[in-house]
C-alpha cells in the first residue's frame, strides 16, 4: 500500500457526519437527553443491581429493589430541601427591598465620590428595578421551563434506566459483535473502563457534594447567616456543574448575606468561607474522593461546558464532564485520536514531549485520515 494525495472526499464526509451529528443532538434533545441521563443512572445502579441479583436470581425484581434503595433517600433529601426553600421564598420580598436600599446607597456614594452621574441611587433603582428584575426572572423562567420539561420526562428516564439494566447483557453482546475477534478483548476493556470511570465519578461526586454541604452549612452557621443549611447545600448541589456551579452558589449566598446582614464582616466572611471551601474541594476533597476517574484538563472541561450548555442547556452543563471523559477514553483506543486524547488530559503540561516523541509518526497524524491509499 502506498500513500498518495489528499482525499477531499474523506474530509467532506467527515464534515458532513459532524454537521449531522450536531444537528441530531440539537433536534433530538428531548429524546437524547433522557437517554443520556438514563445511561448514567444505569451505570450508577449497576453495582447495586448485581449485588441484589446474587441474593435474588430475578433480574426484574433486583432492578426494582435497586430503584427503591436509591430513590427513597433522594426523595427524602428533596423533601427536606423543599421545606427549607419555602422559608427563604417567603423572605424574598424583604430581601429585594434591602438590596434596593443597599444598591441605592452604593450608587449615591459613587455619585458623590466620582461624579459619574447626576441621577441619585434611589432614582436609578426606581427607573431600572423593572429591567433588573426582568433579566434574572426571564433567565430563571427559562431554567424553570427546562426543569419542568426534565421533570415531565423523569418517568421516561426511569423507564430507560430500567430497560437498560434489564437488557444490558444483550446490548453488550451486540456491541462486541461489531468488532473483530482480535479487537474483542480491547473492546471489553474499553467498556469496563467507561463503566468504572462513570461509577467512580458519580459516586465520588455525591460524596463530594455531601461534604461540601456540611462544610458550607457549618461555616455559614458560625458566621451567623440565616438558613445556613439551605444556602450551604444549594451551593453544594450546584457544584455538579464544575467552576460555574460553585461560583453561582457562592454569589447567591453572598448576595443574600449583603441583603440580610447589617455588618460588612459577614459578607466578607462568606466570601472567605467559599474561597476556602473551593480551595479544599479542588486540591484535597475531589482529588482524594473522585481520584483519577476524570483526567481532563480545565480548558477541555470549560469548552465542553460551553458546548454542552449551548446545545442542551442546563442538562448539557451536567452531562459535559462525563461525556468528555468518556470521549477521551474512546480516543485512547484509536491511533490517530491518541494525540487528541493527550490534549484533553490533565497531564498535558507534564507529557507535552510525547508530541515530539511517541506521537511523531504518520499513523498518529490527523492528515493520515485524509490520504488516499492505492495498492
Amino acid at each position: 500500500m502506498k500513500t498518495s494525495k489528499f482525499d477531499i472526499q474523506r474530509l467532506a464526509s467527515l464534515l458532513i457526519v459532524i454537521t449531522l451529528l450536531v444537528y441530531i443532538l440539537i433536534v433530538g434533545k428531548s429524546t437524547i437527553v433522557p437517554l443520556a441521563f438514563a445511561t448514567l443512572f444505569s451505570f450508577m445502579l449497576l453495582p447495586i443491581c448485581r449485588f441484589i441479583e446474587t441474593k435474588i436470581p430475578y433480574r426484574m425484581t433486583a432492578i426494582g429493589l435497586s430503584f427503591l434503595v436509591t430513590i427513597i433517600p433522594v426523595l427524602l433529601i428533596l423533601l427536606v430541601f423543599s421545606w427549607l426553600s419555602m422559608d427563604v421564598y417567603q423572605d424574598l420580598p424583604s430581601i429585594w427591598e434591602k438590596l434596593q436600599d443597599g444598591f441605592g446607597t452604593a450608587f449615591n456614594w459613587l455619585n458623590e465620590q466620582l461624579h459619574l452621574t447626576r441621577l441619585s441611587g434611589e432614582e436609578w433603582m426606581q427607573a431600572n428595578s423593572k429591567s433588573l428584575l426582568e433579566g434574572p426572572l426571564s433567565y430563571l423562567g427559562s431554567g424553570v421551563t427546562s426543569s419542568s420539561t426534565f421533570f415531565v420526562n423523569i418517568g421516561l428516564v426511569f423507564i430507560y434506566t430500567f430497560l437498560l439494566l434489564l437488557y444490558r447483557t444483550s446490548f453488550k453482546k451486540f456491541f462486541l459483535m461489531q468488532v473483530s475477534d482480535d479487537s474483542e478483548s480491547n473492546a471489553q476493556q474499553l467498556l469496563r473502563s467507561i463503566q468504572q470511570l462513570t461509577q467512580q465519578y458519580l459516586y465520588g461526586l455525591l460524596i463530594v457534594m455531601f461534604i461540601l454541604g456540611i462544610l458550607n452549612s457549618l461555616g455559614l452557621w458560625l458566621i451567623g447567616i440565616s438558613y445556613p443549611a439551605f444556602w450551604g447545600f444549594l451551593a453544594a448541589f450546584l457544584a455538579i456543574i464544575p467552576f460555574v456551579g460553585t461560583f453561582l452558589g457562592g454569589l447567591m449566598t453572598v448576595t443574600y448575606a449583603v441583603a440580610t446582614t447589617t455588618s460588612i464582616w459577614q459578607p466578607v466572611a462568606v466570601i472567605g468561607l467559599f474561597s476556602l471551601v473551593q480551595f479544599l474541594e479542588g486540591n484535597v476533597i475531589t482529588p482524594k474522593i473522585v481520584g483519577e476517574s476524570v483526567k481532563v484538563n480545565p480548558l477541555a472541561i470549560i469548552l465542553s461546558l460551553v458546548i454542552g450548555g449551548s446545545i442542551w442547556g442546563v442538562a448539557g452543563l451536567i452531562l459535559a464532564v462525563p461525556v468528555i471523559a468518556t470521549l477521551k477514553k474512546i480516543m485512547e483506543q484509536v491511533d490517530v485520536m491518541k494525540p487528541f486524547s493527550l490534549l484533553l488530559s490533565s497531564e498535558l503540561y507534564q507529557k507535552d514531549e510525547l508530541f515530539e516523541g511517541k506521537f511523531n509518526e504518520e499513523r498518529f497524524r490527523l492528515r493520515h485520515l485524509f490520504k488516499k491509499k492505492k495498492p
